[in-house]
């Protein structure tokens, strides 16, 4: 059973049942069986602008596959031996040409996870058309991706597959990643992108259709999926056929994260309508790739202006991610200005500055409170939810109405669980959850 849909429906049957709360589900990632890494991740990102503080995690992109290994020496050990920091945030891109060793790229994100930090990786996938990366002339109609009769479906399975193969590599790691496919699709650059013959309805199914194979056949819960736009070449007059950034938008269950890539020495944005449509989502907001502009990008700009800008026109970014220099475009922190300046205010989180371990939930007593159990009523198996981490441990135990127990265990924290009640008599009982400061009871049906 595909368990993210059935999910889906079993709170919608459930609302007249349940206290839903919509703020809750603000608070949690989209994948219910994200792994514990992933949930502090998220967790952090999206309380982290709720708090009194206006910062902000600096990231630095260090290009794509092997390439990484090598912008890390130049950049990151840079900022390290110059400033005494490493960014919150390193990454690159696991698509386009080169070799990749998974192996080394592994034990950099896990050193950089394991001492504080986070990782986002983008992922320019090959076109199943032409083997490249960016658009031309021919009409691509996605539907074919996703019809198992259709020779580009074994194409594109076998890319999600050897793709799948990598990020489960980190997952074994406990490598959790920031994960964003399809970037720029409001953009024509890209085979995924805008086009005036294809409506935006055929990427939300590319879209959804990647997310399902990658979570829910492949078993992925290692990943946060980011949602971003472009605004750096998109002009107010654009084409007819580049729509709205949020047109593409493919559902609140199916992202995470949602951003901007944006170039641009004072960080304006051409058509701000953007910016305010992925705030409605209420998801963490982030530059996922930024710098100056290009076009003038010579070495000599000023980080701290990027920062003023950061903290005067968006206080709801949580991340800005600082593409890596090109050719003579010099966009590194560690190619322009005042960078050490940068990495040491007080209101720029480093590597060594997250706390994954702090509690965002201000009134301990009521950390239960919001905890949703499906279905109603259960059959082998009932799952257990709650908007946001409780840290544990959390003792879970079942009796029956005449007190005996029928299942019990200890768990290290509260999220989403699926408990196996497949040798529980049917009948009532009575679920209890008990914390150190707070206390959950509801009696449950087993059929």
């Amino acid at each position: 059973m595909d368990l993210h849909k059935y999910m889906k429906r079993s709170i919608f049957v459930l609302a007249g049942f349940l206290s839903l709360s919509l703020v809750a589900w603000g608070q949690s990632p989209s994948n219910k069986l994200a792994t514990t890494s992933a949930l502090r991740q998220y967790d952090y990102l999206y309380n982290y602008k709720k708090s009194p503080k206006n910062c902000v995690l600096i990231g630095q992109n260090l290009g794509h596959k092997n390439q990484i290994l090598d912008y890390y020496d130049e950049y990151i050990v840079k900022l390290k031996n110059e400033t005494g920091h490493i960014p919150a945030i390193i990454g690159g891109d696991l698509g386009l040409e080169g070799p990749l060793d998974v192996d080394l790229l592994g034990d950099l994100f896990k050193d950089h996870i394991d001492h504080g930090g986070m990782v986002t990786l983008s992922w320019q996938c090959l076109d199943p058309w032409t083997g490249t990366y960016y658009a031309d002339d021919q009409k691509r109609d996605f539907k074919r991706l996703m019809d198992p009769t259709d020779t580009l479906h074994d194409k594109w399975l076998a890319e999600l597959d050897d793709i799948a193969d990598v990020l489960g590599q980190f997952q074994e790691r406990d490598i959790t990643v920031l994960w964003r496919p399809f970037s720029d699709m409001n953009g024509d650059w890209f085979w995924w992108g805008a086009d005036s013959l294809r409506a935006p309805e055929d990427f939300h199914h590319l879209w959804q259709f990647t997310y399902d194979y990658l979570t829910n056949v492949k078993k992925l819960n290692n990943l946060l999926w980011v949602f971003s736009i472009n605004q750096s070449k998109i002009l107010t007059n654009r084409p007819s056929f580049w729509l709205r950034g949020d047109t593409y938008f493919p559902g609140e269950e199916y992202v995470d994260i949602v951003g901007i890539t944006l170039f641009n020495d004072n960080l304006e944005i051409k058509d701000f309508r953007d910016f305010l449509d992925l705030k409605r989502f209420n998801k963490p907001m982030a530059l996922t790739l930024c710098g100056p502009t290009p076009e003038t990008a010579d070495g000599d700009y000023d980080y701290m202006q990027f920062f003023d800008a950061l903290q005067q026109n968006f206080p709801e970014i949580v991340y800005a991610n600082v593409m890596h220099s090109y050719a003579n475009v010099k966009l590194a922190l560690t190619d322009n200005l005042n960078y050490v300046q940068l990495l040491s205010q007080p209101c720029v989180v480093n590597q060594d500055e997250i706390d994954l371990t702090v509690k965002w939930t201000s009134d301990e007593e009521h950390v239960l409170d919001d905890i949703e159990v499906f279905p109603v009523p259960a059959a082998n198996q009932f799952y257990v939810s709650n908007p946001t981490i409780i840290d544990g441990p959390i003792y879970v135990k079942l009796t029956d109405i005449n007190g005996h127990t029928a299942f019990e265990k200890s768990y290290d924290h509260i999220y989403f669980l699926e408990i196996d009640v497949t040798d529980v008599p049917g009948g009532f009982y009575f679920l209890e959850m008990t914390t150190q400061s707070s206390s959950f009871q509801k009696k449950v049906v087993f059929r």
